[in-house]
């Protein structure tokens, strides 16, 4: 399994909903979430990483989050 570190995504997460409201409503503008995971891309534009990894190289849960949303990425290990 190819060595990848363990990182902390400090992030904006955009805000929304899916039911019926006014359209003034406001909101918010997102909330401060933190993801932890292996980072398997990063790039000027995105850094992917993934919250599970087998004993294969295999993952699963991958998650791109956008460079313009991240206020912080730290290392774990």
């Amino acid at each position: 399994m190819k060595k990848r570190h363990l990182v902390m995504v400090e992030w904006i997460d955009t805000a929304g909903g899916s039911s019926w409201r006014a359209e003034d409503e406001d909101f918010g503008t997102g909330c401060l979430t933190h993801t932890v995971g292996w980072q398997l891309k990063s790039s000027r534009k995105a850094i992917t990483i993934t919250s599970t990894r087998n004993e294969w190289g295999d993952c699963l849960d991958r998650e791109t989050i956008p460079r313009g949303a991240i206020k912080s990425i730290r290392r774990l290990e």
